[in-house]
């Protein structure tokens, strides 16, 4: 199992187009302790997708970000079944 891999709530939101709005939301996803990371290294993608394509979870979408010389990446990963997802990365 990779740390912070499974995601049990996705949303989808639409903001007004105002100043704040995007910080409002990200702190509340913050109080929340929302967060979703993986070790940046070679293959650590590879072996998180992997584990929701051998569950069955079919990935919508997916993003990642990170940055150089840090241990850890962001992912974002939509999925068809978030709960099986959840099961399969042990969650």
């Amino acid at each position: 199992m990779l740390p912070g891999m499974a995601i049990r709530t996705e949303l989808t939101l639409r903001l007004d187009n105002t100043p704040g709005a995007l910080a409002r939301l990200c702190q509340a996803l913050r109080d929340e302790k929302v967060n979703v990371t993986v070790p940046n290294g070679p293959g650590a993608l590879a072996s998180a997708t992997r584990l929701l394509s051998a569950a069955g979870v079919n990935i919508d979408y997916a993003f990642a970000s990170t940055l150089a010389d840090h241990d850890m990446a962001a992912v974002v990963v939509g999925v068809d079944d978030a709960q099986r997802a959840a099961t399969a990365a042990g969650m």
